[in-house]
């Protein structure tokens, strides 16, 4: 039996996908899995009926103090509960492997892994360390929290599992052990996201993210003062930045619309609607818009930070920019965009390299890392 611990593992963003694509990778690979989460989100769970006889979910109830430390307060009692949950869970059953999702879970798996002699795997979706630097959307309590969970994390979770090079090399620099230390990309459901035919190229430029920091739609915004022709560039997303942003764009000759936030399941077809998808985050994990987008054969712009150099070759399967250059920019974007042969060469190469991380390869490596790490 191995058990997944994660908040909200019922939820809209991409630790949660991970999370849910991890599960139903265990249970086709022939293992039972115990889920320890809350209940937000719930309608998801008929995507998990198929798989409901290898599957038991554990639910936990949350409470919340006031909103400075809301965040805090749900994710330490999370991982109270989730505590006792495991304690109640070895007295019945025979675990195999532990994983989890966010170093503040280590709180309680580390020390219930060491206790009962059970190996831990913490996945790296994000290192406060990164965020403090380039670009952190916390606030001091929930930032002094995950400084003081990842030091923790590091030094005591049994394995790591980075969702890209970046998070794994950034672990190591922390102190995480190398020979215990691993990559494995989340991948892009091409179920879902797919080129589309005859669907008019309306959006010149399309951002996608939450409108925080790290995310860098204000440098796709500045840098639409120097593009030599008015495009259309649309934001998809919210976030506490919004208002901000809506009025740095009225300084823009560019015609910018911000669609607010939009359903996971229609992204594709505002994606299939685009010529140039442009990620400037100023830190990514390992940004999986970037295999939205090129899953949709759309050609990408992204930053060089993170792990979008993972999954972007320069000038051959889409460009990277120096991260926070708004004229850099700008030149890669009018270069792109004037050239139609070569956005349609780009954007075939990029549909090549999504391949490549279909959900079909990530359930085959997601079983054969996880049975070589509970053999170990």
């Amino acid at each position: 039996m191995i058990i997944e611990i994660c908040l909200s593992f019922f939820g809209l963003g991409a630790v949660m996908r991970r999370a849910r694509q991890e599960t139903k990778a265990l249970i086709k690979a022939g293992y039972k899995i115990v889920v320890i989460t809350d209940l937000k989100h719930i309608k998801y769970l008929h995507s998990f009926r198929k798989y409901r006889s290898n599957l038991r979910i554990i639910p936990i109830k949350l409470y919340y103090l006031p909103y400075h430390f809301r965040k805090v307060s749900s994710e330490l009692i999370f991982v109270f509960q989730a505590y006792r949950a495991l304690k109640e869970l070895v007295k019945k059953e025979s675990i195999e492997l532990i994983i989890c999702h966010a170093s503040t879970n280590s709180y309680a798996v580390a020390s219930f892994g060491k206790k009962k002699n059970i190996p831990t795997v913490l996945i790296l979706h994000e290192l406060i360390r990164d965020r403090i630097v380039y670009g952190n959307p916390y606030n001091w309590w929930t930032t002094k929290l995950y400084k003081h969970a990842t030091r923790y994390a590091l030094k005591n979770m049994k394995y790591l599992i980075g969702v890209s090079n970046y998070m794994k090399d950034l672990s190591v620099l922390d102190g995480a052990k190398k020979e215990n230390t691993f990559v494995n990309h989340n991948p892009v459901d091409l179920e879902l996201f797919y080129p589309k035919k005859d669907v008019i190229k309306d959006i010149d430029i399309l951002f996608i993210g939450r409108l925080s920091v790290e995310k860098g739609a204000d440098i796709l915004i500045k840098a639409s003062q120097f593009f030599e022709q008015r495009w259309n560039v649309t934001i998809i997303g919210e976030g506490a930045l919004r208002q901000e942003l809506e009025k740095l764009s009225s300084l823009s000759k560019s015609n910018i619309k911000f669609e607010g936030w939009i359903e996971f399941e229609i992204l594709s077809n505002f994606i299939n609607r685009t010529r140039l998808l442009v990620v400037p985050s100023v830190t990514e994990p390992q940004g999986i818009v970037v295999l939205e987008g090129m899953a949709c054969g759309v050609p990408v712009i992204g930053s060089k930070t993170g792990g979008i150099p993972d999954m972007i070759k320069h000038d051959t399967n889409g460009w990277l920019v120096k991260k926070n250059d708004p004229q850099a920019l700008a030149r890669l974007i009018n270069d792109a965009l004037i050239d139609d042969n070569k956005l349609e060469k780009i954007g075939e190469k990029a549909l090549e390299t999504a391949k490549k991380f279909s959900k079909k390869i990530f359930e085959k490596r997601t079983a054969e890392l996880y049975d070589f790490l509970i053999k170990k």
